[in-house]
């Protein structure tokens, strides 16, 4: 019997999530509250693909996938918590299946520049890579295409480090933290700071993490 996902947002992130999906035979259900998604073109490949938009109140899933951008304040979110269902990202989703060398970069400021850099390095070097994450390709979009070499840049934002759960990175980079986004965090800087600074619980046993020591006074304190 097929297992029943939800994928909650059907941005860039969403999008490829189902479609990574039903590309190993889940069947995909999803919601986004912007109807003007439903006729977006790449939403209606995926609906002549399978995937059908949630109706019911109470979704019945084995798990859900929701994108960085949906707070956990959302009434949907809310919902599966309540219910005991399994909540995770489109990176979380990636890293269940990923067997190449993954090297995570995060901070407030520059990450983009840094994860871009690195990527640039590596293939430079001779050593192939692929730049992925939030820098606006999805995780699960490349891994169907990647070679047995392949190095994985992957920058990660404090949204998607949220819904993370498996230490898969051999390295890691933790940037400038300064205050931002404190809307999601209610206000808290120190929870949008730990939040970043959580991504040295998803490296592998005895792999690097390097932290640029610039830190704003509000964490100092």
């Amino acid at each position: 019997m097929k297992q029943r996902v939800l994928v909650i947002g059907l941005g860039l992130s969403g999008c490829s999530a189902a479609q990574f999906l039903l590309d190993r035979g889940f069947h995909v259900m999803a919601f986004d509250q912007n109807q003007a998604t439903r006729t977006d073109a790449h939403v209606t490949a995926l609906q002549k693909r399978g995937m059908t938009f949630l109706e019911e109140e109470k979704p019945s899933c084995d798990f859900v996938v929701v994108s960085p951008g949906v707070p956990r304040e959302h009434f949907l979110y809310r919902r599966v918590l309540e219910e005991g269902i399994e909540v995770i990202g489109e990176i979380e989703l990636a890293c269940r299946y990923l067997t190449n060398p993954v090297f995570g970069i995060t901070g407030t400021n520059g990450k983009t520049t840094v994860a871009l850099l690195f990527g640039h390095v590596l293939n430079s070097c001779g050593r192939k890579a692929r730049v992925v994450g939030n820098v606006g390709t999805p995780l699960t979009s490349v891994l169907s295409d990647l070679q047995d070499d392949e190095i994985l840049v992957c920058e990660l934002s404090s949204f998607q480090l949220e819904t993370m759960q498996s230490r898969v990175l051999h390295g890691g980079v933790i940037l400038n933290i300064t205050p931002d986004h404190l809307d999601r965090y209610g206000g808290d800087f120190q929870a949008y700071a730990a939040t970043k600074i959580s991504m040295q619980t998803f490296l592998k046993p005895g792999a690097p993490l390097y932290v640029e020591w610039k830190v704003s006074r509000d964490l100092k304190e």
